[in-house]
């Protein structure tokens, strides 16, 4: 486990893009990509260096109407990853592979029958 910032924001080199609700994350320095599923780009979109970990779970708990412990857990675990890979600045990443980052929990999309 990495120590992580009070307000977590990408680092200066990363460039995000959506696309059909998921994040496509690129490191301009290093030339990687990872692809967030759904849930991961919830918890992508308030990585702005101004949101506490917190006030991330406080708004999808507000937004979506879903169960905080499990959200809590979601958000550790999407930040911690995020932090891992070098995504946040000021965070040596633990790994650098390219890939798809995803989070399941309380965040995960219901399945489609």
């Amino acid at each position: 486990m990495i120590d992580l910032p009070e307000f977590p924001c990408p680092g200066d080199a990363i460039e995000t893009s959506f696309l059909d609700g998921e994040a496509v994350v690129y490191d301009t320095v290093r030339a990687q990509s990872w692809l967030l599923n759904s849930a991961a780009s919830v918890v992508w979109l308030l990585v702005d260096g101004q949101t506490s970990l917190s006030d991330m779970v406080d708004t999808i708990v507000d937004s979506f109407g879903l169960e905080r412990d499990a959200v809590a857990a979601d958000v550790n675990q999407a930040v911690q990853r995020f932090g891992e890979l070098g995504l946040l600045a000021g965070v040596t990443p633990l790994e650098t592979p390219e890939g798809h980052v995803a989070v399941g929990g309380a965040l995960a999309p219901p399945p489609v029958p």
